[in-house]
Parts: C-alpha cells; sequence; structure tokens
C-alpha cells in the first residue's frame, strides 16, 4: 500500500483495542511484524531513526484525530525498508503463502503504534 491507499482511510474513526482483530492490531500479521521489528535490537534502532525522520513531517491534525501525514511516510519508509529484504529467490508455494500474508500487514496501524510510542518518550 502507498500513500493513495491510505487516503482512502483517512476519516475512519480509529478502534479500540477489543474491536482490532488480534493482541490489539488489525490482524496477525501486523501484530507479527510489529513484535519481530520492537523485540530485535537492530530493527528497533533502525525503525527509531525511521520514524524520528518521519516525525519531522508536517503532522496535518486538525486536533479532532484526522490521521496526519506523519503515519502515511512512516507507513510507506517501514514498508520499502522491509521489502528490500524480501527473499528473492523463493518460489513455490512458499511464496505465494509468504506474499498472501505479507499483503495483509497494515502498515498504517504499525505507523500509528511507534510514532504515537515516540510522541510520548519526546514530550517536554
Amino acid at each position: 500500500m502507498k500513500h493513495s491507499d491510505f487516503i482512502k482511510n483517512v476519516n475512519q474513526p480509529q478502534r479500540t483495542a477489543q474491536e482490532k482483530g488480534y493482541q490489539g492490531w488489525t490482524n496477525y500479521e501486523t501484530w507479527a511484524l510489529a513484535l519481530w521489528q520492537d523485540n530485535d535490537q537492530g530493527l528497533y534502532q533502525m525503525i527509531q531513526e525511521m520514524v524520528a525522520e518521519a516525525a519531522q513531517t508536517d503532522p496535518g491534525r486538525t486536533g479532532e484525530g484526522v490521521r496526519g501525514d506523519d503515519t502515511i511516510v512512516l507507513a510507506d519508509m517501514m514498508k520499502d525498508f522491509w521489502e528490500e529484504m524480501y527473499p528473492e529467490n523463493l518460489d513455490g508455494p512458499w511464496s505465494d503463502l509468504l506474499r498472501a500474508a505479507w499483503d495483509e500487514i497494515d502498515w498504517y496501524d504499525i505507523a500509528e503504534s511507534e510514532l504515537a510510542e515516540y510522541r510520548l518518550q519526546n514530550e517536554e
């Protein structure tokens, strides 16, 4: 998903953790990727650099819960980062299964969470 895909969901209401699909995340695939990138020190550091960069983007928020450009920027950055690591020589059913799971990841959900944590840690 790129920027244009996120625009369609800009004004949808936020869901509570109980309304989301898996452990407070959109689905299992989103939860699994978020878990991996937050629990591997090297990945965590790289993602935090992206979060800090995206946080400098004009948030475009109205104060009424409108989703901002910083989240879209971070979601695109994370997806591009992970796609660079996607195995090239994977074929057969494993490729199809991995692609199906990959396509279910809600990059915007992960980006929202990362930026919320960043803002909490950097409040003055």
